[in-house]
């Protein structure tokens, strides 16, 4: 019998060859039988296997794993859903992405933070509450409540330990706080603004969540311009930073595609702005002026300041001095120069933003210059009229020096606009500020009168300007993504009541780890948490800058759906037949087109997770959500290769009731021959090949669709090893053990009873696995170190050759070792020279494989184009 590739200890390998050599081998951990595997598999076993270890692997709580090792930890983080009282199969597909790496982590004995829930404010619980006639809070409760066993039945292993939900009052102070801090560091403010208003759902929207066809992105309704005074967050001052941000290497694969519509979204930072004090006889505008200009020399010599036509106060005719025959008007204010405390006169007629001119020299006769606003024309008596307004300032009152502050000017694109944060409605974080009624200016309440809200005692709080004890309590509640900006740092201290959370306490499990949630999320929700990731830093609560290491960003999920091509409304599969191969309106004899779109209840296209749950079963389900495709591409439901999969797991059924018939019914037979020797092997290298695969994809792609894949493949190898080699074979008991403690994570319940059937009757794996403890408690198998990995040699970047390493030496392999390796390669000594090359890269993925990339002298170079064209 070949044993060469089995790494056992001498003790157990000796008494493993006693007992086979004298016919007989007794396990000296014995199990009592308890589960018999049917001839077939069905839906109905499956649910029967479900409901014995469903409470051990599903449940309420993480089970109890493998010991942890120490300093090793996992923040594996889904993004929280609002509780609309029904799962979709959205969250099914997120949930069981990260439930499944979380798992992972657990058995490679890491300490894993894996918490849930609930972004529980927002307009549609104040919408559905009210049309239900009862409370939003109550509604919402409820709504937590079932989809709280949803998502335990849906076999999702949470820390519900560390369960939140913004609408806490414990949570909601502390988002309260955040507001009060920014506030308190002039990053918080009230003003006038043209907003987008929903006349659906009468409510302010910020500009990111109105699409190109002006429609709100919850009701869609087309949207109204409205002037409001509204709060808003100066997140445009932290523009460089987080553009920035977006290039540093800590950002890992996942983010490509987000890094890409953030950059878009964010603009090019080729300008500057600075927040200019309005000028005026008139209390109503006191308020600053956002001003962009390319670099901050123009703004020390400018004149004049120019504002688009369609600015609040160029369209309110009270603040319009003069208008001049073609349309130019000059304003009866002015703003102050943040870079020279002098008062400039404001025009209106220029960009989206208000802007001073190009160049350092420009005056205002320069206005009527064709190149640089060519749309503003004006005559020579119209240009000296001009110039006795701007020389003439009584007509606007008498200016002080003390009007003179510091030049403060922050790196920004044209795009760019501060968040904004004001929603009129009832469900949400209640702003904690305060109206004057005597000055009319705004301020936040002090952070020791929180948690607040408009009914609030009031008797206390002073205007923070004026001093004056007549204020009313604002009435705006906060933009939901406010509430979900911090949420993340909250789940590691959430039961905190003395601060928003501990630093010390957060500090050794930040950044996350990995971030498991909808691609829709890429620019506002990740905005904004970054955004807020870096204020927390300035307050000096946390030492990260990015709160997100690695990003899953998780497809859609696909349902037909059918659409009259006349109407263009949508129906439901029932309501179409076929009709002279046409599809049409069996109602109305309409042509129907059908494709493949997002599901979504208005198209008619959704399915109830529960009901695929009572078709399928739990493991089944989540079998199908991750085969296939990747986690970041789109999911068909239903899928035309869901039958392969319910196969391999038919095969699998199969392949564990031979293995427990085999080794039960036979005899051992020694075995010492060629053919023996070379079955061994193969199957230890098929181990391998497929554990390898394995555990990349686990750790560091996250791409489940491949773990299947490799999972499908290594069965299929099994399947086909001759029957009567199973009972002897120390390879393929190896081989199966380690398939099904790596299907695990993907279907606990069904694993686990794998796990019983095989353990019960295994023989040769007592030093490699724990035959004593349950699945959940098996570390996740590792690749043999006397396995040949590669050492990939390349240079400028095209692969050469691949060097065969033992995974022992690979994972620690040196660079000058490497190198070494790579140069005696007759590939690579041809192209380069020992004396003149130099390494470009080299990065070892311990388990995986090792890349060298060097460069050689020009000559080389010519000579390796040359040899690849050959090719």
């Amino acid at each position: 019998m070949h044993l060469k590739n089995h790494i056992f200890n001498p003790k157990t390998l000796s008494t493993i060859q006693s007992r086979l050599f004298n016919g007989t081998f007794i396990r000296t951990t014995s199990t009592a039988k308890q589960y018999v595997l049917g001839d077939a598999l069905t839906t109905e076993i499956k649910k029967s296997i479900e409901a014995k270890w469903g409470p051990h692997v599903y449940g309420a709580e993480a089970p109890e794993t493998c010991q942890h090792v120490n300093g090793k930890h996992a923040y594996v983080l889904s993004m929280f859903p609002y509780p609309s009282g029904r799962l979709h199969l959205g969250h099914v597909r997120v949930y069981t992405v990260g439930d499944i790496i979380a798992r992972f982590y657990r058995m490679r004995g890491y300490e894993v933070i894996h918490p849930m829930g609930w972004d529980a404010f927002g307009l549609p619980a104040e919408n559905a509450a009210r049309d239900r006639g009862v409370e939003p809070e109550s509604w919402t409760r409820d709504n937590i409540a079932a989809m709280r066993k949803q998502i335990i039945d849906m076999g999702c292993c949470f820390d519900w330990s560390r369960e939140l939900a913004t609408c806490d009052v414990s949570y909601y102070k502390w988002t309260q706080w955040l507001f009060v801090k920014l506030w308190n560091e002039g990053l918080a403010y009230k003003k006038r603004a043209y907003v987008y208003w929903d006349p659906v759902d009468k409510t302010v929207l910020a500009e990111e969540q109105v699409d190109d066809d002006m429609r709100s992105w919850r009701s869609g309704a087309v949207v109204e311009k409205k002037l409001l005074s509204q709060w808003f967050v100066r997140t445009a001052v932290y523009g460089q930073r987080l553009a920035s941000g977006l290039e540093s290497s800590f950002l890992k694969d996942g983010w490509r595609d987000v890094i890409e519509l953030q950059k878009h979204w964010l603009g090019s930072m080729h300008g500057f702005f600075s927040d200019c004090k309005v000028l005026s006889d008139d209390s109503s505008l006191d308020e600053s002026l956002r001003i962009w200009f390319t670099s901050p020399e123009p703004l020390r010599h400018a004149q004049f300041v120019i504002i688009q036509p369609d600015h609040y106060l160029a369209k309110n005719d009270d603040h319009v001095f003069q208008t001049y025959p073609n349309g130019l008007k000059q304003m009866n204010f002015m703003v102050l120069n943040p870079a020279t405390g002098i008062n400039l006169p404001v025009f209106s007629g220029g960009p989206d933003m208000p802007i001073v001119p190009e160049s350092a020299d420009c005056r205002i006769d320069e206005i009527l210059n064709e190149n640089v606003y060519p749309e503003i024309a004006v005559n020579d008596h119209q240009m000296i009229e001009i110039r006795k307004v701007c020389q003439n300032r009584k007509l606007i009152g008498t200016f002080h020096p003390e009007h003179t502050h510091p030049f403060i000017f922050h790196s920004a694109s044209l795009k760019l606009r501060d968040w904004l944060v004001s929603r009129q409605r009832k469900w949400g974080t209640p702003i904690p500020a305060i109206n004057c009624n005597d000055c009319g200016k705004p301020s936040a309440v002090d952070t020791s009168h929180l948690p607040f809200n408009k009914n609030s005692d009031l008797s206390s709080l002073r205007c923070y300007y004026c001093g004056s004890s007549n204020v009313s309590a604002e009435t705006d509640t906060l933009d939901t993504f406010f509430d979900s900006s911090w949420y993340f740092f909250r789940y590691l201290d959430v039961n905190n009541d003395n601060a928003i959370f501990d630093p010390k306490r957060i500090k050794p499990y930040l950044p996350v780890d990995i971030y498991v949630g909808g691609k829709e999320h890429a620019t506002l929700h990740l905005y904004y948490a970054r955004f807020m990731t870096y204020f927390l830093e300035k307050l000096g609560l946390t030492s990260i800058h990015e709160p997100f290491q690695n990003l899953v960003p998780v497809g859609v999920v696909m349902g037909e759906t059918y659409k009259v091509s006349r109407t263009g409304r949508y129906i439901s599969g029932d309501q179409v037949e076929e009709r002279n191969k046409r599809l049409v309106d069996k109602e109305t004899g309409l042509f129907v087109t059908k494709k493949w779109e997002k599901m979504s209840k208005s198209k008619n296209n959704g399915i109830d997770p529960e009901l695929i749950i009572q078709e399928y079963g739990v493991d089944t389900t989540r079998l199908l959500s991750m085969a296939a495709v990747a986690p970041t591409s789109y999911r068909k439901w239903p899928s035309s290769e869901f039958p392969a999969y319910l196969k391999f797991q038919a095969k699998l059924w199969q392949t564990i009731r031979e293995f427990t018939y085999y080794k039960e019914k036979t005899e051992y037979v020694i075995e010492d021959d060629d053919d023996w020797k070379q079955c061994e092997d193969s199957i230890f290298d098929k181990r391998n090949y497929y554990l390898r695969q394995i555990i990349h994809n686990y750790e560091k792609t996250y791409q489940i669709s491949i773990v299947v894949s490799r999972l499908q493949g290594v069965i299929n190898y099994l399947f086909k090893v001759p029957k009567p080699r199973i009972k002897n074979s120390i390879q393929y008991e190896r081989t199966l053990g380690t398939a099904i403690i790596c299907m695990y994570p993907i279907m606990p319940a069904f694993s686990a009873h794998m796990w019983q059937s095989f353990r019960d009757v295994a023989s040769f794996t007592e030093n490699e696995f724990d035959l004593e403890k349950e699945i959940w408690c098996q570390k996740f198998p590792h690749i043999d170190p006397n396995y040949n990995l590669e050492l990939i040699c390349e240079v400028f970047g095209n692969q050469i050759c691949s060097v065969k390493v033992p995974r022992a030496i690979l994972d620690n392999l040196d660079l000058s070792v490497a190198l070494e390796m790579a140069l005696e390669q007759p590939e690579v000594e041809k192209r380069v020279a020992r004396e003149t090359c130099e390494v470009i890269s080299y990065k070892v993925e311990p388990n995986y494989q090792a890349t060298l990339n060097i460069k050689c002298t020009e000559k080389e170079k010519r000579k390796l184009s040359n040899a690849n064209i050959d090719k």
